[in-house]
């Protein structure tokens, strides 16, 4: 059974960002799933979306990155949501699905605080990694059947020091979901 997959790990999104150009340029394709967030970004997102079917019901994904070259190395935004069958969150709990979406990148981690998110109190997770000469933090968030990922990764620790590094972090509002997100 598919529940959770995590689009792409944060190195092979910086390889993506190097190997294009300045900044990613947002595509003009139609989006099949659209979720409602606020986050301030340095510059127009790229975006991808896509609906499957599951054992559990309709799973969605949606993700954005916007790539910015500075004179000290490529920083990537990354913001991905995942609303997941309302039957996974029954079945699960939301512990569990906070665990199991950034369980392969666990070896990666050098720090992890379980923290709860915004006016909703939602369950989340501030995770800080390094892999390859490369860093980043990462916000993981449950709101209802949501889960929201917002990173930055550089090759140079101290962008992730930088303002619009820490605005990016700090501007980010989840949709408010109905459904309880205890587990």
């Amino acid at each position: 059974m598919r529940i959770l997959d995590c689009p792409c790990s944060n190195a092979a999104l910086i390889l993506l960002a190097l190997a294009t150009s300045h900044d990613l340029t947002a595509q003009t394709q139609e989006l099949s799933f659209r979720p409602k967030f606020s986050v301030k970004w340095p510059g127009k997102p790229s975006e991808h979306s896509q609906v499957l079917q599951t054992e559990l019901g309709e799973e969605k994904h949606y993700s954005a990155m916007f790539a910015d070259k500075s004179p000290s190395g490529s920083v990537l935004y990354f913001a991905a949501v995942e609303e997941l069958p309302k039957k996974a969150l029954k079945e699960f709990g939301a512990r569990k699905l906070l665990e199991a979406y950034v369980f392969a990148f666990k070896k990666e981690e050098t720090s992890r605080k379980e923290i709860t998110f915004g006016k909703g109190k939602y369950p989340a997770l501030d995770i800080t990694t390094h892999a390859r000469k490369l860093f980043g933090r990462r916000l993981v968030i449950l709101a209802g059947n949501r889960i929201y990922d917002v990173s930055v990764t550089s090759s140079d620790e101290q962008a992730l020091k930088a303002p619009q590094v820490k605005a990016f972090f700090e501007s980010f509002i989840p949709e408010k979901e109905p459904l309880a997100t205890r587990g």
